[in-house]
């Protein structure tokens, strides 16, 4: 009677064993069947971002061009002037598209990279020879805020090829990005002729420069130092999240 019920029982556990493991293995095929579908949705958003990219980055260089021609037209020397200006700001917009798109990245610009570009494309663009030197974290940033970065950045590094080296021999250039306590700090720096206070009345770079940083809750702020120094302020945290 004892073999008989231990009989019994010992069935009874295979066969809850047996139908355990039936609902086990399909529970585990259904969350394959999940995870593949995850993963899949994921390859094909990261596919449309980087063609977004691709296709805001081939309409900001066709603004660009578009810019660039009509500079080339017979046209007041400030229409021209500020006709280029334009199309710099956009060349910098654009750069941060190019940037996702060969990085593969979907919505974060690696700083550093993206400063040291800007700044061989401004230099080559200026036709401005001069010594640039980097001392820049790697840091990544939102693509929503490094747009605006990047306008900032591109204000700083333009104004200074544009006016800081009338007469100066050897002309150089010092550009630097660091997290300190909490704090993304961005210094540019020149040995030119210095930046009269006076010469910024009515200027649309400085306003943009200061609107954009007043935009990203930071500050901006000229240091006393031979040449020009400017020093942009934001709060790490809030910035690269």
């Amino acid at each position: 009677m004892v073999l008989v019920l231990g009989t019994i029982l010992l069935i009874g556990l295979m066969v809850l064993i047996y139908y355990g493991n039936r609902k086990l293995k399909k529970s585990n095929i259904i969350l394959i069947d999940q995870k593949v579908a995850i993963a899949r949705r994921e390859k094909e958003k990261a596919l449309l971002l980087k063609e977004l990219n691709h296709r805001v980055k081939n309409n900001l260089q066709l603004v660009s061009s578009l810019l660039s021609l009509q500079g080339r037209q017979p046209a007041h020397k400030k229409v021209k002037e500020a006709l280029m200006k334009s199309r710099s700001r956009v060349e910098a917009l654009s750069l941060v598209h190019a940037m996702l798109y060969r990085q593969g990245a979907d919505t974060k610009v690696d700083l550093s990279v993206y400063i040291k570009e800007l700044a061989l494309n401004l230099c080559h663009y200026h036709k401005v020879k001069l010594k640039l030197s980097f001392n820049m974290d790697s840091i990544s940033m939102n693509i929503d805020k490094a747009v605006s970065l990047s306008l900032i950045v591109n204000e700083l590094i333009s104004n200074a090829l544009k006016y800081a080296y009338p007469d100066i021999s050897n002309p150089r250039l010092t550009i630097a990005l660091k997290e300190i306590d909490q704090q993304l700090i961005i210094d540019v720096i020149d040995n030119g002729i210095g930046f009269k206070d006076h010469n910024s009345k009515g200027s649309f770079g400085l306003y943009l420069i200061k609107s954009l940083t007043k935009q990203l809750g930071g500050s901006f702020e000229k240091v006393a130092s031979p040449g020009t120094h400017w020093k942009v302020i934001l709060r790490y945290r809030k910035f690269v999240n």
